[in-house]
């Protein structure tokens, strides 16, 4: 506006410069007509001064015509600059407005996508605290086991710890006892020097016969203990490796089973049902799978007749408390 401002000042300028330098030469021209209209003749004066006034006015009302469209145009370029200037700062606010919707469009996809994001991770967290948990209660219930299983074998090591000490114990008093039976016997013997020889003889096979039932009595408690002891440890590392095979392969428990089939029954009697061998799985015993085979439309023995019928096959899963067919 500023420079538009000076340009049209300019012109301006320009113009009434103009309008000076015209009406100076008007002026010079009008006082050289004067003079030549008094040197030529006064009666012309006024005829000559009448022209020279139109002409003037006539310049005149053309200048102003001039000026009147040079004021039009500027002002005219003017209000048009204006309004460019006017839809540049629109533009430019459209511009603005634009960045900002795209600036809060982008704000809002991100923010859309960062809360995917973290609902994804939140996700996959729960999904992997869930599978360590689980680990973790399989982990302690092995470990639980394992304790169980160390307990029983610490306390019966030490069971077995403390009846050989009771064993040994029994055995120090019966060498206890054998000396005091031998301190008696030498004592028997120093007596029957002194006496009869064959009641010396009768006292020693005595004194040798108890020593021999001693023996035998202490030998035979220590082998029974100790039988005992081996059975309950046998018992105890069936059953730990029992709940050990439970634990481990709790969850699944595959059956290799080949099932024999007679046709000729089967086709004589219309079904047949067979059983495969008891097996545990999971803690429960005695299981036993059932494969039934039955003929629809009716049984029959006719080989021939039956080849046209359909046969039905079944499994199912028999339990102590009951049976599940799958």
């Amino acid at each position: 506006l500023a420079a538009v401002r000076g340009e049209v000042g300019a012109e301006t300028a320009g113009v009434r410069a103009a309008l000076e330098e015209m009406g100076q030469q008007a002026r010079a021209a009008r006082e050289q007509d004067q003079r030549a209209s008094v040197q030529a003749a006064q009666g012309a004066a006024g005829k000559v001064s009448e022209e020279l006034t139109a002409a003037l006015g006539a310049q005149a009302d053309a200048l102003r015509a001039e000026l009147k469209d040079v004021e039009k145009n500027t002002l005219q370029s003017m209000m048009e600059l204006c309004d460019k200037v006017e839809q540049g700062e629109q533009a430019d606010r459209s511009h603005q407005e634009a960045q900002q919707q795209l600036g809060a469009s982008l704000e809002e996809k991100a923010t859309a996508l960062r809360e995917r994001l973290e609902a994804i991770a939140q996700e996959l967290r729960t999904e992997v605290s869930g599978e360590v948990v689980r680990r973790e209660r399989l982990e302690e219930t092995i470990d639980q086991g394992h304790a169980a299983t160390q307990g029983s074998l610490a306390r019966l090591e030490e069971s077995l710890r403390g009846e050989s000490l009771v064993g040994e114990a029994r055995f120090r008093e019966a060498q206890a006892a054998l000396a005091a039976l031998e301190e008696r016997q030498q004592a028997a013997l120093r007596e029957a020097v002194a006496g009869a020889s064959g009641q010396s003889e009768q006292k020693d096979l005595r004194v040798k016969y108890e020593l021999e039932v001693m023996k035998a009595g202490l030998t035979a408690d220590f082998r029974e203990r100790l039988g005992n002891q081996e059975t309950q440890l046998r018992e105890l590392d069936a059953r730990c490796s029992e709940e050990f095979g439970f634990a481990q392969a709790s969850w699944a428990r595959r059956l290799a089973w080949a099932a024999e089939v007679d046709l000729e029954v089967a086709e004589r009697d219309g079904r047949m049902e067979i059983a495969s061998p008891v097996f545990t799985a999971a803690g429960l015993r005695p299981l036993r799978l059932h494969l039934r085979l039955t003929r629809q439309g009716g049984g029959g023995g006719d080989s021939a007749h039956s080849k046209g019928h359909r046969w039905t096959c079944g499994v199912f899963l028999q339990a102590p408390a009951g049976r599940g067919a799958f």
